[in-house]
C-alpha cells in the first residue's frame, strides 16, 4: 500500500514524479535571507523516517496502524515491530491525522534494521532478526492533518499549531519526543554542533509559521544541520543509469574505499549535461580523485548514503580510510 491509497488515490495522478513528503534542506545550501528570524528547533534523532496513519475498511472498523517509508510505500514486516499500545491508541483516536516519527531499533544495527523493514524487501527474515524487530522506539516529530497533506484543507495548520497538538499528544499518550527549543539561526548552528559532540545526529529548525508542503525542500520551511563525513577518494568506474530519467547518463561512480569498491550516486552540482558527458567520456572520472560525502559511517564502518561531489584536481593521492 502507498500512503496515497490511504488518503486519496487521486494523489497518484496529481503528484506523479514528485517527492511524497516535506523535505529538510541542508543549512549550508540555504539562502540566509530565506531563513526565518526565529526557528522552532529540535534534536535530530538518528532513526528511520516514518509516516503513520490509520487504515479503516469502514467507519465501524477500529482501524489498523500503517507505517510508510520515505518513498511513500508501506514498510514490510510491520507485524514483527510490535508497536507500543500508546502509538496504536494515538492513531486510533486521531484517524484524520498523519504522524511523522523517527523509528529506531534498540537491538539491531541501523543498516540491518532498515533493510529488514524496507518496502522493497523480498527475502524472508531470519529467526533472530524477526525476534529482535519487536524492540524499537519511536519519537514523534510532526502531526499533520490528512487534509493538509492531501492539499484540500481550507485552513491548513501552521507549524506552531501542529507543535501545540504534538505537545498534547505527547502528554496524553506518553510518547517519546525530541527536545525542542526556540532560537535564531546562529544559535541553532551552535546547538547542532553541541549535539553532534554528544553523539546526536544534529538539529532541525522549523519555521513556526510554515505550513506542511509535501515535496517541498525550502529554507523558509525547515532546515537541518547534521553530522557529515567528507573524504577525497578515487573513482574506478562510471555507473550508467538503467532506467527512468537517468537512462543515457551516469547515475554514479564506483569508488575505491580502502580495500573495497563501493557505489556512490552523483550528488549536488551534477547537472544532466555533466552526467551525459562523463558517461560518454569515462576518462573524465576514472583514476581521478573526487570528494565523496556521506551522512555518517555505519556500525561496520561503511559510508551511509555516499554521494560524489566535485573533482579534486589539486589531489593525486586519496585519503586514507580508517
Amino acid at each position: 500500500m502507498h500512503i496515497y491509497d490511504l488518503i486519496n488515490p487521486d494523489l497518484h495522478k496529481t503528484r506523479a514524479g514528485k517527492d511524497v513528503f516535506q523535505l529538510c534542506l541542508r543549512e549550508d545550501k540555504a539562502n540566509p535571507k530565506n531563513i526565518p528570524d526565529s526557528l522552532e528547533c529540535s534534536v535530530k534523532k538518528d532513526g528511520l523516517f516514518i509516516f503513520a496513519g490509520l487504515y479503516r475498511e469502514s467507519n465501524y472498523d477500529k482501524g489498523v496502524p500503517m507505517l510508510f517509508a520515505r518513498s511513500g510505500q508501506q514498510i514490510t514486516n510491520q507485524h514483527h515491530l510490535r508497536l507500543s499500545g500508546n502509538i496504536t491508541e494515538l492513531l486510533q483516536q486521531n484517524s484524520k491525522m498523519l504522524f511523522q516519527f523517527e523509528l529506531k531499533s534498540t537491538n539491531l544495527r541501523n543498516t540491518l534494521f532498515n533493510g529488514a523493514i524496507s518496502p522493497v524487501r523480498k527475502k524472508p527474515l531470519d529467526e533472530e532478526t524477526e525476534h529482535l524487530l519487536r524492540f524499537n522506539q519511536m519519537w514523534l516529530t510532526d502531526a499533520v492533518p490528512a487534509g493538509d497533506f492531501a492539499g484540500y484543507s481550507s485552513c491548513p495548520r501552521p507549524r506552531w499549531e501542529r507543535r501545540r497538538l504534538m505537545n498534547d499528544f505527547v502528554k496524553e499518550h506518553g510518547l517519546l519526543a525530541p527536545e525542542w527549543r526556540m532560537m535564531n539561526h546562529a544559535r541553532m548552528l551552535t546547538w547542532a554542533d553541541e549535539l553532534i559532540l554528544k553523539g546526536e545526529e544534529g538539529a532541525c529548525g522549523y519555521n513556526p509559521n510554515g505550513f506542511y508542503e509535501p515535496g517541498a525542500r525550502r529554507a523558509d520551511l525547515v532546515i537541518k544541520k547534521a553530522k557529515e563525513i567528507s573524504l577525497d577518494l578515487k573513482c574506478v568506474g562510471v555507473r550508467p543509469g538503467k532506467k527512468g530519467k537517468r537512462l543515457g547518463m551516469a547515475e554514479g561512480f564506483d569508488i575505491q574505499y580502502g580495500n573495497k569498491v563501493i557505489k556512490a550516486d552523483l550528488g549536488e552540482g551534477w547537472t544532466d549535461e555533466m552526467r551525459i558527458s562523463v558517461l560518454k567520456n569515462p576518462s573524465e572520472a576514472v583514476r581521478h580523485i573526487f570528494r565523496v560525502y556521506a551522512f555518517d559511517k555505519s556500525e561496520l564502518g561503511q559510508l551511509r548514503q555516499p554521494k560524489v561531489g566535485e573533482r579534486r584536481d589539486d589531489k593525486t593521492i586519496p585519503d586514507e580510510v580508517e
